[in-house]
Order: structure tokens, then C-alpha cells, then sequence
């Protein structure tokens, strides 16, 4: 019996061992496939982990420019409202002083008493933070100043005596608050924005 097994493996050995081989080529493809399989996992889970960091880093981002946003806002729509308030009492005060002939004292104090508040600072963050709205602000900063210079001294001794030009005040005063107006609105809309970013929780906002 045993020479029979002996001559029958002998005979099938090729087949034998091409039945092994296969067998450990199984084997090995699959402790490859899970080592594969293995290592894909944990790619997935440090991209997973870097782009929670990424998200997390990009809001802590977002809050800290909505932070720096509002103040801006807030200076910007300050400053606007500060210049209507300046052009509704230069209104009241032109439209009961009855300007007449081509300048006055009164034209002088209207024109000077239309003021630029913050405006040093506002011209500073519009570089950073001011985007379309950089041209606008510019323009009125142009347009106080040209209403403003509108003045002159009359060539008298002893105490000066400035007059202001009285054509096209009123002009001027209402060209001044159109544009102040629509810089406060956008200044209004952009603290809006501003405040729904800082209302949405942060996980880490004790590193904010």
C-alpha cells in the first residue's frame, strides 16, 4: 500500500507542487490585498484627521477676519453717520441764513464744519480690508475736501475774515450725504455678515 502511495505522489508530483505553488501565491496575494487594504485604512484616516484640521483651521481664520471686519465696519459706518449729522445741521443752518452775494461768513463755517472723523484710520484698513468700497470712500474724501476748500481770506487787517463760497452749497451737501449714506449702508450690511460668521459655534474657540 505504501509503495502504491509512494509511486502515485511520485507520479503527481509536478501536479503537486503546481497545486502548492498556486496555493502559496493565494496566500501571499492575499496578506498583500489586507496589508494593502490595511495601510489604505490608515491613509484614509490621516486624511480624514488633516482635513478636519484644515477645516478647523480655515474657521478659526474666518472668525478672526470677521473680528478684525467688524471693527472696521463699525468705524466706517461711525464715521458716516457722524458726516450726516454734520450735513443735517449745515442744512438747517444754510437753509435759515438766506445766503446771498458770491461768498459769506456763514458759507466759510458750513463748508469747514463738514469734518472727515476716522478718517486717517479708515484710509489705512481700506487697504486691508476696504475692497470695492476703497474707490467710494476715496471719492468722498476728495469731495469733503474740494466743498471744504471752497473758502477764501479777504485781504483786511487786524483779525482775519473768511468768507466760503455760497454757490453750489447746497449742492455739495447733499453730493456729500448721497455718498456718505450709501458707504453707511454698505458698512451696515457688511457688520451683518460679520455677525453671522461669529454666530456660528466654534469647537475651539478658546484658541481664537
Amino acid at each position: 500500500m505504501w509503495i502504491y502511495l509512494y509511486d502515485f505522489l511520485r507520479d503527481q508530483g509536478a501536479i503537486i507542487a503546481g497545486l502548492m505553488a498556486l496555493i502559496a501565491a493565494y496566500l501571499t496575494i492575499q496578506a498583500t490585498q489586507d496589508a494593502a487594504s490595511r495601510e489604505i485604512g490608515v491613509a484614509q484616516e490621516q486624511i480624514k484627521v488633516a482635513q478636519q484640521q484644515i477645516d478647523t483651521t480655515a474657521r478659526i481664520e474666518r472668525r478672526r477676519i470677521a473680528r478684525e471686519s467688524y471693527a472696521f465696519y463699525a468705524t466706517l459706518e461711525a464715521a458716516m453717520a457722524s458726516i450726516s449729522e454734520d450735513i443735517g445741521r449745515a442744512h438747517a443752518r444754510a437753509a435759515g441764513s438766506g445766503l446771498s452775494g458770491s461768498g459769506s461768513p456763514t458759507a466759510y463755517e458750513i463748508r469747514r464744519s463738514i469734518r472727515k472723523p476716522a478718517f486717517v484710520e479708515l484710509r489705512a484698513a481700506f487697504l486691508r480690508l476696504g475692497g470695492q468700497l476703497t474707490s467710494a470712500f476715496l471719492a468722498l474724501d476728495k469731495e469733503i475736501d474740494e466743498f471744504r476748500s471752497r473758502c477764501y481770506r479777504l485781504p483786511t487787517a487786524g483779525e482775519p475774515n473768511w468768507m466760503g463760497e455760497n454757490a453750489g452749497i447746497m449742492e455739495g451737501l447733499n453730493c456729500i450725504d448721497g455718498q456718505a449714506k450709501s458707504l453707511r449702508q454698505e458698512a451696515l450690511t457688511g457688520i451683518e455678515r460679520c455677525m453671522r460668521v461669529l454666530a456660528t459655534p466654534s469647537p475651539v474657540e478658546d484658541l481664537t
